[in-house]
């Protein structure tokens, strides 16, 4: 290769020259000249006493300077924002106040308050002699206010508390791998026996239209149908049943005196039927009956029963209630036995018509704690399962209350059936459980705050 001529070397080695010096950065020569004018002592000692010229230009800052305040990264801010938060915690409100106050100023004269917290985004340089040292009074008044406000929320929230709910309790929970239990369909099952009892309900004075009847006379059946039922050891279904189906009748058809038993007997017969596994046989009915009715006559009564009451035997009694009630009120064995006797009791009193099965389930719940000593009376898991509030059942515990009161004091029915039923030791002899008057509202309420441990 051919040596280059001398004047082209010249000129390539003035051009690197030229071009390194142009890509020299003015930033050290941006910072001795500002710290020349920050320190006049750097000066010359003949230039100390002058005053030095001001460009009429800002001078240009390198791209990392644009801003009088220096950015601070997401990591700094984080924790910057923690020590803050634990100082205002631990300060007097006077220096929550304050600092609250200085971190909005900064935020405002950086123009960082409208910064994205999803991208950092440095905002364009305000002018230097346009930043204001300090805010105006009116500017700190409504910054004051501010914090006043966010103070006064945060005392009030602190010091009156939203009380959460009382968590309602699953009875269903332990059950939901028990296929007879049937957990998927007892919502359905329990809203379906609601419906019923309004759609079955007996009015409470159809003895007003039967000519030859009275509601003592009911009494009388109803005892003799627990008679019964007690000697060939029938189902508590089949007795409540029976007696159903006697108010049913009776609602709808007038009978005379001489022909009641023989409706109780063949409604007996039908509800053995429908809830026993070995219905008894006509012929023992007859017999039962001492033979004032033939076979034929039970049979044609049978038939016109249940052609009245339209094949319909499927109603809901006070005991699928009590069941449910009983399952969220966690009774005992015995407790759930008195619940039982209780409900019996209220088949024989015409009185209690007033009152819907769900009601009766309900109170008999409620006084057999009472008489059990279980406080308290009524809870919300049963108020929430019951749908009955503690105010809703008390006329009917009162009733019953009354109804083991008599029982209890009255000679003339230590032989009723129902009792001597309860009072044998196949039933726990719940029947001999005293009777303890209901409490007032006072008392029940002062006694649910002492002991509110058992359900």
């Amino acid at each position: 290769m051919l040596a280059r001529p001398a004047r082209m070397v010249l000129s390539e080695m003035t051009n690197t020259n030229t071009n390194a010096s142009c890509a020299m950065p003015s930033k050290p020569m941006m910072a001795r000249k500002e710290d020349i004018c920050a320190d006049p002592s750097l000066l010359p000692e003949n230039l100390r006493g002058r005053k030095q010229p001001t460009s009429s230009r800002a001078p240009t800052a390198a791209p990392a300077l644009k801003s009088s305040v220096a950015v601070p990264s997401s990591k700094a801010t984080a924790a910057a924002a923690t020590a803050a938060g634990t100082k205002a915690t631990l300060a007097p409100r006077e220096r929550t106040t304050a600092s609250s106050r200085n971190a909005l100023r900064v935020l405002k004269a950086t123009g960082l308050i409208a910064a994205s917290s999803a991208a950092v985004t440095v905002a364009p340089a305000p002018q230097a002699s346009k930043v204001p040292s300090d805010f105006t009074a009116q500017q700190e008044q409504q910054e004051d206010e501010a914090v006043d406000q966010m103070d006064v929320a945060s005392s009030s929230a602190s010091a009156a508390p939203t009380p959460a709910p009382t968590p309602i309790v699953d009875i269903d929970q332990y059950d939901a791998n028990d296929p007879m239990f049937c957990v998927e369909y007892v919502q359905e099952i329990v809203a379906y026996l609601r419906r019923r009892e309004i759609v079955d309900r007996v009015s409470s004075n159809y003895m007003d239209v039967q000519m030859e009847l009275v509601p003592s006379f009911r009494a009388i059946l109803v005892e003799w149908l627990a008679e019964i039922s007690l000697r060939c050891r029938m189902l508590s279904e089949t007795f409540l049943l029976a007696v159903n189906i006697v108010d049913r009748f009776l609602s709808v058809r007038a009978v005379a005196r001489d022909r009641l038993q023989l409706v109780g007997s063949a409604a007996l017969l039908v509800a053995c039927k429908f809830e026993e596994i070995y219905a008894p046989r006509v012929s023992e009915l007859v017999h039962l009956c001492e033979n004032t009715y033939s076979a034929n006559d039970m049979m044609r009564m049978e038939r016109i029963i249940l052609s009245t009451l339209q094949y319909n035997l499927g109603v809901a009694t006070p005991l699928h209630f009590l069941r449910r009630y009983s399952k969220a009120a966690y009774s005992d064995p015995i407790t759930h036995t008195l619940s039982k006797y209780l409900v019996e009791l209220s088949a024989t009193e015409y009185g209690m018509l007033v009152y819907l099965p769900s009601e009766i389930a309900a109170a008999s719940v409620y006084v057999a704690r009472n008489m059990r000593g279980i406080s308290p009376l009524w809870n919300p898991v049963l108020e929430h399962y019951s749908a009955y509030t503690e105010e809703q059942v008390l006329a009917c515990a009162r009733d019953l209350t009354e109804l083991v009161r008599v029982m209890e004091l009255d000679s003339a029915q230590h032989n009723n059936p129902i009792r001597r039923k309860y009072k044998s030791d196949r039933c726990s002899a719940v029947a001999r459980i005293s009777y303890r008057p209901l409490p007032t509202p006072t008392t029940a309420a002062a006694g649910a705050a002492a002991t509110n441990t058992n359900f």
